[in-house]
């Protein structure tokens, strides 16, 4: 990815317990730590309610900032939750 650049990504999500979940989202354990100072993940649920059994879509939007510098490869954890 470029500086300024963003990249989406769709996936799916089905609730497989037996009552309603509230979405969140967290990213977590960046490496190298500073890659927040340059770039933001963001999704399109978070507060959303999943009933059993339902399917839903989400976006996943990585964003890298214009002045990032100094960070050529990057990792973290995406954790998805649902609160009932």
């Amino acid at each position: 990815m470029e500086p300024g650049s963003s990249k989406s990504f769709t996936l799916y999500l089905r609730n497989e317990g037996n009552s309603a979940l509230v979405l969140s989202m967290s990213p977590e354990n960046w490496n190298p730590t500073n890659a927040t100072d340059y770039m933001t993940l963001a999704w399109n649920r978070e507060g959303t309610q999943i009933n059993p059994d339902e399917i839903t879509d989400f976006t996943i939007v990585l964003s890298i900032y214009e002045n990032i510098t100094g960070i050529n490869s990057f990792s973290l954890n995406i954790v998805i939750s649902g609160t009932g």
